[in-house]
């Protein structure tokens, strides 16, 4: 993707804005949707439950170092569950 990290960052760092760019979305465009914590950076959730092929699942935002680096922690409920950390950079 060829855009500076300051046009990015904001989309992943406010969890509201997956709808825009999230390819799940496509997938399940009726699936269930949650927010809660923070409006956005460290606290945020987001929690989801969709089709077979969505599942259920929930992101919470743990680090936020503008424009830099997100740490997210994802878990998956269902259909197996399966918690993972992940670092974009």
């Amino acid at each position: 993707m060829k855009a500076a990290p300051e046009t990015i960052f904001p989309l992943i760092n406010d969890l509201h804005s997956m709808q825009s760019w999230s390819a799940w979305e496509k997938v399940d465009p009726g699936m269930k949707r949650s927010y809660g914590g923070a409006p956005s950076g460290p606290g945020a959730i987001y929690e989801w439950e969709g089709n077979r092929e969505i599942g259920q699942g929930r992101m919470e935002i743990l680090e936020s170092v503008v424009p830099t680096r997100i740490t997210i922690r994802m878990d998956f409920i269902k259909p197996f569950q399966a918690p993972t950390r992940a670092f974009p950079n």
